[in-house]
């Protein structure tokens, strides 16, 4: 019984603190600011400074305006920039430098969990598109 009383105290369906979304001023400079960012690591405490809010709200507010957290907004960023890339003749090893990878097998990876298939299999499929 004690324990069931622990555990529905944790459990976020019982959390009074709502977060909001983020004003969309607010989300328009965490946009900005992560597309300027693209390239190079993103840490957390720089979109929370950038928004002057700390890292928890920021989080928060920003996987309530988005459904996404600002990490797994990032990576999707970096795809799509990188597909972009992929149209043109540049290799897979500096696309990856493009979007923020040093290691070109850790971009692969990230690109084969967002979109589905490796980046050589989709420059195949749409380089001609």
């Amino acid at each position: 019984m004690i324990l069931n009383r622990l555990v529905g105290a944790r459990s976020p369906s019982h959390d009074t603190r709502q977060i909001g979304a983020l004003d969309s001023q607010r989300l328009a400079r965490a946009f900005e600011f992560i597309e300027s960012r693209l390239d190079s690591d993103v840490r957390m405490s720089e979109i929370a400074s950038e928004l002057v809010q700390d890292i928890r709200t920021v989080t928060r507010a920003f996987r309530a305006s988005t459904r996404l957290a600002p990490f797994e907004y990032l990576t999707v960023r970096r795809m799509e920039r990188a597909k972009q890339l992929l149209l043109t003749r540049l290799e897979i090893t500096a696309i990856a430098a493009e979007v923020g990878y040093s290691n070109p097998s850790k971009f692969a990876a990230a690109f084969r969990r967002v979109c589905g298939c490796s980046p050589t299999d989709w420059r195949r499929r749409n380089r001609s598109i």
